[in-house]
């Protein structure tokens, strides 16, 4: 499958990883009595209130949430070349130069 986002819709699911691998990082560092754990899952729901509202298919959710939980990961590698190897890339950026190139060859 391959998505095409807008730069909104782009940028709230790159909101919603940023969150996610948050939440993972304080509930690894600090366990999950952290008194930052219940604000980090409010925005965590506000940015997958957010990508509904503007109409971000469940599987790019998704993608994006499974990519931010290794939060290590968002430390080496880009946003935007993770979610062009997962078949997602925002239209009309420059972002990545050939993303949907990467995006149909499934790299």
């Amino acid at each position: 499958m391959i998505y095409q986002a807008n730069k909104r819709q782009f940028g709230a699911l790159e909101g919603l990883a940023h969150w996610c691998a948050e939440y993972y990082y304080t509930l690894e560092r600090f366990g999950a009595d952290d008194a930052e754990m219940p604000a980090i899952r409010k925005d965590m729901s506000f940015c997958m209130d957010r990508c509904d509202a503007l109409g971000v298919p469940y599987w790019a959710q998704n993608a994006a949430i499974a990519w931010a939980e290794n939060w290590r990961a968002t430390k080496a590698e880009y946003f935007d070349a993770a979610m062009a190897r997962r078949g997602i890339t925002c239209s009309g950026a420059d972002y990545l130069p050939g993303a949907i190139a990467i995006a149909r060859a499934g790299v």
